[in-house]
């Protein structure tokens, strides 16, 4: 009994907070039009129901990009996948050989999303079309497998914001996870990763343009052109690990972690473990001053960094830059910049950390990973 009503659980939960919100919104849009206090602006009494009213919806309305490498098809590739399928399906082009649905939710709804590798656009299109036909009527197979996925998903974008469905989804999640089995992380290589692995290692990033255009001419390879682009950094990633070399802050296309994390899901790193990664984020997420070493940059690079977090922040002056002594995935380094900062009689905590998340998103526009400090002189 438990099996066949697990799936229904989310999508009563959500509806019920959709009509408990409608109801909200009904009573407060009532009173904007018969309260006396907005009487003489008809436009406060349009405005002020808007903003409540969206706000309301903002906190119950799951949303979620996945957490994927793909590209929104070219126009010629969209028209050529609708030809193929005869039906207009959402796609993105993967940097792979293989076909995945994925499902972003929409209310008590999916709406779904095909990741069809970029290999896959230069067979048959006949072939191509029972593949996707295939694949899309397979995904229903495990259908608690699919929903406890849905449920990580929503789960993953509502971490660092307020949300009302919150601690329900944690508890959801963990009821979900005792009726689902165990992921299977083994890795299958095949010709086309053999191919890919081959070229991070010789340091062409041109994988995809050169793998498709000999194969198919018209189509797709504006698509792998944008996916060399995009993947560059994950590439010089994928060359640090297959040949074990530690990148330095000098190199020019410095990756960031998370492009060790898009790794991972290609599966063209055997020795690239779930697990290994996982280790190696809460290793640099709990990283602290007393595992650090002073590294030296040279003037281009210091003046670089210091214009670019002190123009954002006048308040603040860099004083040095550390790297993180690593047990995991120590070819990609993680470096910390300490920022100094006087101190008022008006300063408080929640204004230096306010300081230290303001500069941590103007340095996660530089190449690779930095964690910004801020202390008092």
């Amino acid at each position: 009994m438990k099996f066949s009503i697990a799936p229904f659980i989310g999508r009563i939960y959500i509806l019920l907070c959709a009509i408990v919100a409608t109801i909200i919104s009904v009573l407060i849009i009532y009173q904007c039009y018969n309260s006396k206090l907005f009487s003489d602006s008809p436009l406060l009494k349009l405005i002020i129901p808007i903003i409540i009213i969206t706000g309301l919806y903002g906190l119950i309305l799951p949303t979620q990009v996945p957490h994927k490498i793909g590209i929104t098809p070219d126009p010629i590739t969209q028209k050529y996948l609708d030809v193929t399928t005869k039906k207009k399906l959402k796609y993105r082009i993967a940097p792979n050989d293989k076909i995945e649905v994925y499902e972003i939710p929409r209310l008590i709804w999916r709406q779904k999303v095909i990741y069809i590798g970029i290999a896959l656009l230069t067979i048959d299109q006949c072939n191509l079309a029972n593949i996707i036909t295939n694949t899309l009527e397979s995904q229903s197979v495990n259908i608690l497998r699919q929903e406890l996925s849905f449920w990580q998903g929503v789960a993953s974008v509502t971490t660092n914001s307020f949300q009302l469905w919150k601690p329900f989804t944690k508890w959801y999640i963990q009821y979900l996870s005792k009726f689902v089995d165990s992921i299977d992380y083994s890795f299958e290589s095949n010709i086309f990763n053999s191919y890919i692995i081959n070229k991070i290692k010789n340091r062409e990033l041109d994988v995809f343009e050169d793998y498709v255009r000999p194969k198919n001419k018209s189509i797709a390879t504006l698509c792998a052109r944008q996916l060399d682009k995009s993947c560059a950094y994950m590439w010089t990633a994928a060359y640090a690990l297959l040949t074990d070399t530690e990148l330095s802050v000098k190199e020019k296309q410095l990756p960031k972690y998370q492009d060790v994390c898009q790794l991972a899901n290609l599966s063209i790193i055997e020795d690239l473990s779930p697990q290994k990664v996982i280790n190696g984020l809460n290793e640099r997420l709990n990283s602290n001053l007393s595992n650090t070493e002073l590294i030296q940059l040279d003037k281009d690079q210091s003046e670089q960094i210091c214009s670019h977090i002190v123009k954002n922040c006048p308040l603040v002056e860099v004083v040095e830059v550390t790297k993180v002594k690593l047990q995991w995935v120590t070819q990609i380094p993680s470096f910390i910049i300490i920022c100094r900062k006087r101190k008022s009689i008006v300063d408080l905590n929640e204004h230096t950390k306010l300081i230290e998340k303001q500069l941590q998103s103007v340095a996660n526009n530089l190449d690779g990973d930095w964690t910004i400090l801020v202390v008092y002189k």
